[in-house]
């Protein structure tokens, strides 16, 4: 499944797995989901976001701004895997919209997903 709940190391965590997808569309509905399933665990959410070879749009952009704001009172920790250069450029531009840089980790394509999530089940 493209949007899940997970549990690491007793920790529940949301994972939107974007990799690999090229069409805007499918991104911004998979966006979507994330949207609807972010608040079911309550306040303290732990969200990974795997980017891994994927494509984004402006317009999955202006979107994840505007569910990162509706969704921020509720957020606890958002770790974004698989961010090359180019979209760690696009990325740290949402962050600062989104005003939650103080609490997100940017994770390579080189580093291994269990790292994200052991760093997302801290604290």
């Amino acid at each position: 499944m493209r949007c899940e709940w997970i549990t690491h190391k007793g920790k529940s965590i949301l994972y939107s797995d974007f990799s690999n997808i090229r069409v805007p569309d499918e991104a911004i509905k998979l966006l979507e989901m994330v949207d609807e399933m972010f608040p079911q665990k309550g306040p303290k959410v732990r969200h990974l976001m795997n980017f891994t070879n994927a494509a984004m749009s402006p317009d999955f952009m202006e979107k994840a701004k505007m569910v990162g704001k509706k969704h921020y009172s509720i957020g606890y920790k958002d770790c974004y895997y698989g961010v090359t250069p180019l979209k760690k450029v696009m990325l740290n531009g949402y962050l600062l919209f989104a005003g939650n840089a103080s609490r997100a980790k940017v994770f390579d394509p080189g580093q291994p997903l269990e790292q994200a999530l052991d760093w997302l089940a801290e604290g």
